[in-house]
């Protein structure tokens, strides 16, 4: 058994393992655990879970509450989107899950898989074509219908 501090300890075990043979799973990880947890995990390409707990808005001042507000949404779970967010976009395959509320009110469980199956990645970029495809189309008819778009076009 090893003792110490995870932010040194984590990243040396981790490091002495295959990363597909290890996964780090979180109960009520509070903000600051969840968040450096996440980011040792996708360093190192590990998978994990992590059920956070004590959100707090770290990283936007305030903005996760009014972001919550606006959806009709807790801010706890407002922070977890945008977590899930960061996870996806350093390319990692994404799940969220829950458990009952009756356990815990803190009942987010944020699935991260480093080691995304093929099939995954070609259905992500499918759907990204085809979102990259509509946004193309909606910016050339707006341009299109804009009272300068021959003048723009013709420099």
């Amino acid at each position: 058994m090893q003792v110490g501090d995870f932010h040194t300890l984590l990243p040396t075990l981790l490091d002495s393992m295959p990363a597909r043979e290890v996964a780090v799973l979180a109960c009520h990880a509070c903000t600051h655990l969840t968040d450096s947890l996440i980011a040792t995990c996708i360093e190192r390409g590990v998978d994990f879970a992590m059920m956070p707990c004590c959100q707090r808005d770290l990283h936007t001042q305030g903005q996760m509450a009014i972001v919550a507000k606006s959806l009709g949404i807790g801010e706890q779970a407002a922070i977890d989107v945008a977590r899930m967010g960061g996870i996806l976009a350093r390319g990692y395959d994404c799940r969220w899950r829950t458990v009952d509320a009756s356990i815990t009110p803190q009942n987010r469980i944020l699935i991260g898989l480093g080691q995304v199956k093929p099939a995954a990645l070609q259905a992500r970029q499918k759907v990204e074509d085809a979102s990259n495809a509509k946004i193309a189309k909606i910016y050339k008819r707006i341009h299109a219908d804009a009272p300068n778009a021959a003048a723009d076009a013709a420099t």
